[in-house]
C-alpha cells in the first residue's frame, strides 16, 4: 500500500474510532520513545510508548505505556482522583512540576481544602533525596 492509499487511511480511520481516549504527544525522547498525554473520561495520564507504536495507537496501547508522573491520590494524603486528575489537566506530574507550578497546584489543592505546604512533605517523604 502506498502513502496515499484510500484503503490504508481508512483502516486508520476505523482503529482510532475504537480509541476513547484523546492523546497528543508531548515529546520525543531518545528517538525511540514518546511521552504521550491522554485523556479517558475524566482521568488524564501521561505514558511512554514505542515510537513505532505512533501508527495506531488504541486505549491497549496507552494502557501498556509505562507511567509517567506521580498519582498524587497516593501520595498526598487527603488528595483524591479529582485532585490527581486536576494536578495533571494543569501539567503537574512531577515534583519539580508540583513546585514550579506553585500557585496553579494551590489552585487545586484549594478544592479539597488540601495545604501546599504539608502536600509539599507528603511529596517529599516519597522521594529519597527530596528532590
Amino acid at each position: 500500500m502506498g502513502l496515499f492509499d484510500p484503503e490504508e487511511k481508512e483502516s486508520e480511520f476505523k482503529e482510532e474510532k475504537k480509541t476513547k481516549s484523546t492523546w497528543k504527544i508531548i515529546r520525543t525522547i531518545a528517538g525511540k520513545n514518546v511521552l504521550v498525554e491522554y485523556a479517558r473520561g475524566d482521568e488524564i495520564n501521561r505514558v511512554l510508548i514505542p515510537l513505532k507504536a505512533l501508527d495506531r495507537v488504541t486505549d491497549s496501547t496507552l494502557d501498556a505505556g509505562v507511567q509517567f508522573g506521580l498519582k498524587w491520590s497516593k501520595v498526598i494524603e487527603g488528595a483524591d482522583k479529582h485532585i490527581e486528575s486536576e494536578l495533571h489537566r494543569a501539567g503537574i506530574y512531577t515534583r519539580e512540576d508540583f513546585i514550579t507550578l506553585g500557585p496553579a497546584a494551590r489552585s487545586v489543592l484549594k478544592q479539597r481544602e488540601l495545604d501546599f505546604g504539608t502536600a509539599l512533605k507528603d511529596i517529599n517523604k516519597l522521594t529519597k533525596d527530596g528532590g
